[in-house]
């Protein structure tokens, strides 16, 4: 009895997140300017509360490690800065801040590859070219940061789009 019940939650759960998942990809798919102002808004804030979190944490560590301290202020003031200014400077911002971590993943997958490389490992070269292409793009987000941003809202609807109906799909195939 207690199987079955939860088998029918499971199936249930998956349903819900399946139907919400699709109504979140449709809306930002149809509406990409609202989701990426609602992202903006979301990143603005998740600064601010990190900039705090990580002065409150300096604060309360034993070893006082000052860039912490300056760390935390500095996002704090950048949080601050872009609570003010203009839906454009926050949208910049985030397309610079988000292509700088496509670059720090391509040194990543260079510095990997290359110590594959001198490990004598197989295929390693796939992971230099990964690393290649991740910094070509970081040259096209820098480039075109508005691109970056909206392409990455349409992907994100197309995603959401997609996997919702797999798992609504999943959901209903299911035995119950």
């Amino acid at each position: 009895m207690k199987k079955n019940k939860i088998k029918i939650t499971n199936k249930f759960v998956g349903f819900v997140v399946a139907i919400i998942m699709i109504a979140l990809g449709t809306i930002i798919f149809l509406l990409p300017e609202l989701a990426l102002n609602v992202a903006l808004w979301i990143f603005v804030f998740g600064l601010l509360l990190f900039g705090v979190f990580q002065i409150i944490r300096f604060f309360k560590d034993e070893q006082k490690k000052y860039r912490k301290l300056v760390f935390g202020l500095v996002i704090f003031i950048l949080g601050m800065s872009l609570l003010y200014s203009e839906d454009l400077s926050r949208a910049h911002i985030l397309a610079i801040l988000l292509a700088f971590s496509t670059l720090f993943s391509a040194i990543d997958q260079i510095k990997a590859g290359l110590g594959l490389g001198k490990s004598n490992q197989k295929k390693y070269q796939w992971l230099l070219v990964a690393g290649v292409l991740n910094i070509c793009l970081f040259v096209f987000f820098i480039f075109n940061p508005f691109v970056h941003l909206f392409a990455t809202a349409i992907l994100s609807a197309v995603y959401l789009i997609f996997e919702g109906v797999a798992l609504l799909l999943e959901s209903i195939s299911t035995d119950s």
